[in-house]
């Protein structure tokens, strides 16, 4: 069980591996919360990261060579992403603004 939280931990610390660029954007990253799940030899991980300010419309992120983005949502709806090479690129333009 340790070596699986370990684990859990090192795939949040390194999920957006561009979080430097993130900051420059004008997001600060306040914390990462994970749900884990063991089902057998497998381990799931689940991050959500909690943030303060707005990223803009095109949001890119470089993520580290095992990690791959399967889903995006705000508020229940899907948001639109392109994943390419390291990175993905969030199309966050028809997401409101949190009040």
């Amino acid at each position: 069980m340790r070596r699986a939280r370990a684990l859990a931990v090192l795939v949040a610390a390194s999920a957006f591996a561009g979080g430097e660029a993130a900051a420059d954007e004008g997001v600060d990253v306040l914390r990462y919360d994970l749900d884990v799940a063991l089902r057998g030899k497998d381990l799931a991980v689940a991050t959500t990261i909690r943030a303060a300010g707005r990223p803009p419309a095109k949001w890119s992120l470089e993520l580290v060579p095992e990690m791959r983005v399967l889903s995006a949502e705000s508020g229940g709806k899907p948001v639109p992403f392109a994943a390419e090479g390291r990175g993905v690129t969030l199309d966050l333009s028809g997401v409101p603004a949190a009040a």
